[in-house]
């Protein structure tokens, strides 16, 4: 890899502190997955090949609001912001699943056909067709789809957040992370929402707040294709279909805590004695379809991750 950087470190006021950090990196020789001829008898094979730039903005800031002998306030945010581009591959391009490699564009962009919706006639669903003038159509033959690029699983923006508040011995303390613009490809629903292609499976609920709907008859606007034994003219198969907005904010966790006072610890000859209660992954806010929009963004494929849980635990943490 070939770095150049900037940087600042910056003390404000007595109570501001801020990081500024400027990057333009080029990663050589990069380990990726090669796809072979159908003759070699294997699909791929794992080379060092191709060079990729990434560059970027990384910005944290922490700062006391406010503070006097009763009463502080602390808050701390950090934001990146980074973009990658391919710089050069042997072939030019390559598949890698169902993201396409290619000179001059995100590593990691999807690259499917596009879902056009359900005919609100028939209930049938529809993908985009481009022409060889570069005018697009629609069509309800998935072999007459076109596949394009689609977004990628490189966020545009990532970072997070933190604050305590403490007044006299109470304090309250929180911290966040949130994701901005990667698309996720929800596999899952390949066999779960699936309109019965997949008779084994139970199917996914439709009432979950995101307005899908499923057509039931001629003039429905509808989400969701009719339902048909075997599925209904391949609306499960690959596309856009199954790409969706991996943003989401956390609020990871939540702790409220009492330091009993220290005249009391001088008695019990303890140091100090602070009672809490505390919770993890309260809320998120996301309009993902899964379990959990925290995954991997390089590889961008949600299949049936376990949700992280939400957890509540209270305790006394006594220092002697």
């Amino acid at each position: 890899a070939y770095m150049t950087s900037f940087g600042i470190d910056a003390e404000l006021f007595g109570r501001l502190n801020v990081t500024l950090d400027l990057y333009n990196i080029n990663n050589k020789n990069l380990l990726l997955a090669v796809p072979l001829a159908p003759s070699t008898g294997f699909f791929e094979f794992m080379d060092n090949v191709g060079t990729v730039n990434n560059k970027g903005i990384e910005l944290a800031v922490d700062a006391t609001v406010y503070e006097n002998r009763e009463l502080s306030w602390d808050l701390g945010f950090n934001i990146g912001f980074n973009r990658n581009r391919v710089v050069y591959l042997p072939n030019g391009e390559f598949r890698q699943g169902n993201q396409i490699v290619k000179e001059g564009q995100d590593i990691f962009t999807w690259n499917m056909p596009i879902w056009a919706g359900v005919d609100p006639k028939t209930g049938s669903p529809t993908w985009e067709k481009v022409l060889e003038d570069g005018t697009k159509e629609i069509t309800t033959s998935y072999a007459e789809a076109t596949f394009q690029n689609a977004g990628t699983s490189s966020p545009k923006f990532q970072g997070g957040f933190n604050t305590m508040l403490r007044w006299k011995n109470l304090t309250l303390s929180a911290t966040g992370n949130f994701i901005c613009g990667n698309m996720i490809y929800n596999s899952a629903r390949v066999s779960m929402d699936s309109d019965g292609a997949y008779t084994d499976y139970n199917m996914m609920s439709h009432n979950n707040g995101l307005g899908w709907t499923r057509w039931q008859k001629e003039g429905d606007i509808a989400t969701h294709p009719k339902p048909k034994m075997n599925g209904n003219n391949d609306a499960h198969m690959l596309s856009t279909r199954y790409l969706e907005s991996g943003t989401y904010f956390r609020l990871k966790n939540v702790t409220l805590s009492y330091d009993l006072p220290q005249a009391w610890m001088k008695k019990a000859n303890m140091q100090g004695v602070k009672v809490y209660v505390s919770g993890d992954n309260l809320v998120t806010f996301s309009k993902f379809s899964g379990m959990d929009p925290e995954i991997d963004t390089e590889d961008g494929t949600y299949d049936t991750n376990y949700p992280v849980p939400m957890t509540v635990v209270g305790g006394i943490q006594i220092t002697f």
